[in-house]
This record gives structure tokens, sequence and C-alpha cells, in this order.
């Protein structure tokens, strides 16, 4: 059984019922979840990314990564990003190691030619989705647009739950319904919008969306969360967290840190060095980098959370 089936199915409907943050409520003591950057490699250059630049990146093997994984007896839900994960050596290899005894998602931007490969993996089913971020300029620029469409419908119709995700850079909205009717005719559904955190000629996002553009937004977003994301004042500082103790970040290089936000090392979890926090602990950070993640691991007030939520949730109920 799928130790994260709760997590996935929750519904925020039952916001006023937590006693702690959303993964507190569902998580099973002997699970653990981790963002993995695997690498910062990339094939695109997208100007609104703030990636770093590609680098030297540490890799490591398959048997390295399972040993690291394996260490415990712990069932982790890796969140798996870059970069562009499929760039990574060996990494169907990495996912068939995790996949045994593990849970993962990736986010790629499906311009490879190997994700047929995962359809020979013993533990398919453990991968719980993909998340397959569109880049239309950048594809098309690059001609890549119709990879992106045949690798999303290859993956669709193995049953590997898929969605395609593009980022809501103003600049590119005045188009954006229209272009996504077009890929819906191409199989390309669902497709969803996530909001731009950055600035842009001057302006801070998403505070400066109007409310045209949110409403243009509201009718592709997903999770409804973002609403209240974009509400919130970005700020968890003071607020009891589980980050670092049954959640966590993990660089290319290994070392291992609260959160994205984070820059106090735990250790490195591939070479067995790192140490988890015993109890749950306030946030030192005064500006997150990562609302959701913030949002679904932080004992924010359950009551002042369903008020923040209530108006994006429920207005049509």
């Amino acid at each position: 059984m799928n130790p994260f089936h709760n997590i996935l199915q929750f519904d925020f409907s039952n916001i006023k019922k937590l006693q702690t943050s959303v993964a507190g409520s569902f998580l099973p003591e002997n699970c653990k979840m981790m963002i993995w950057k695997i690498n910062s490699d990339c094939n695109l250059n997208c100007n609104y990314c703030h990636d770093d630049k590609p680098s030297a990146n540490k890799t490591f093997t398959p048997v390295q990564i399972e040993k690291a994984f394996d260490k415990n007896d712990i069932t982790w839900f890796v969140n798996i990003t870059g970069g562009e994960p499929f760039l990574y050596p060996e990494f169907i290899k990495i996912i068939r190691v995790l996949t045994k005894n593990h849970f993962v998602s990736i986010n790629t931007n499906l311009t490879k030619d190997n994700y047929s490969q995962l359809f020979s993996i013993e533990g398919k089913d453990h991968i719980l989705g993909i998340n397959a971020s569109l880049h239309i300029d950048q594809l098309e620029s690059k001609n890549l647009l119709q990879t992106y469409i045949q690798n999303f419908n290859l993956l669709k119709n193995s049953g590997i739950p898929i969605l395609a995700s593009i980022v809501a850079h103003p600049m590119i909205l005045e188009n954006i319904v229209a272009q996504i009717h077009q890929l819906n005719e191409q199989g390309i559904k669902p497709v969803v919008l996530r909001f731009f955190y950055g600035s842009y000629q001057n302006k801070i996002y998403p505070e400066s969306y109007t409310p045209a553009e949110i409403n243009l937004i509201s009718e592709f977003i997903l999770p409804p969360t973002e609403f209240a994301i974009s509400n919130h004042n970005r700020t968890f500082f003071n607020t009891r967290c589980q980050t670092g103790f049954s959640s966590c970040f993990m660089k290319p290089d290994g070392e291992l840190f609260r959160c994205t936000s984070d820059a106090y090392s735990l250790g490195n979890f591939i070479s067995g060095q790192a140490v988890f926090k015993k109890n749950l602990h306030k946030c030192n950070i005064l500006r997150t980098q990562c609302l959701f993640e913030c949002m679904f691991h932080s004992e924010i007030k359950q009551e002042n959370y369903f008020n923040m939520l209530r108006k994006y949730i429920f207005k049509k109920t």
C-alpha cells in the first residue's frame, strides 16, 4: 500500500480538524519526504529560471544512491528536480533502484529520448507522478515542442500520472488561453499554471498580478492553495516546522538541508553523515523561497490557515 496515499488525496475541507501541519497529519512515522535537486544542468535556457548556472555537478552511482536511501528502515517520498533530471548519468537506473522500496515524483521538461525506459521498471507503480514543465517559447525556438507532445502522450498512455505545468510569467499571459486550448487538442491534459515568483519590469510577483491576470490564472491553477500562498506575507518565522525532522532538501553534492530556504547543512546524505533533527523546531528564515513547502510542513494556526484558504477554495460553494 502506498503510505503517501492520504497526503496525495488531502482534502482541504478538513483543514479545521488538523492538529499539526498537513504533512504531520498524514505522514507515517517511518516515512520521510525529500526534495532532491539532482543537478543544475539543463538543455533549455528560460529567462525566468532562478536555477544556478550549469556547473561541474558531483554525480553519484545508482549503487551509492541505493545504499544511502536504504540505510535505515525509512520509506522515502523523493521529489526529483533539477536542472533537467534526465540529463543525469544512469538516471533510469537510479529510478529503478529507488522505486524498489521508495516513491518518487519527477520534474522534467520532456525533451529527452529515454522516457519509454520507465515502462520496464519493476516498481513503476512507485512513480507517483511526472510534472512535465512546459516552456513553450523555449521549445518552439529549439524545435522541441513536438518532442514534448509525443513524450507527454507516451507517458500518459502508459498509465504514469502526468500533468503539464506552465509558469504564469507576465510576458506569456496574453496568449496563454489559446495556447492551452491548442495543447489540449493534441492530448496535453491536464495543463496547469504555476505562479511566477520573481521580478519582471521592476515589479515583484506574484504580488503584482492584476485582478484580470489572477482571474485568468484561476482557471488553470493547481493546487488551489497557491492562491492562499500568493496572499501570504512570505514569512513563517518562529513557526514550528516539520522540515529537518520528517522532510528535507538535498543538493546535487549530497548535502542535506532542512528546506530549500535554509543554508545550514545537516550533513551529507549520500555519505551517510546527515543527522536529522530529533524534534520539530521553530523557523528562523525571514523570507521563504518556497511557500508551498512551508504551507505543507509548518504548524501555522489552523484557524488562520483555514481563513486564508477559505476565500479561494470555497468561494463557489
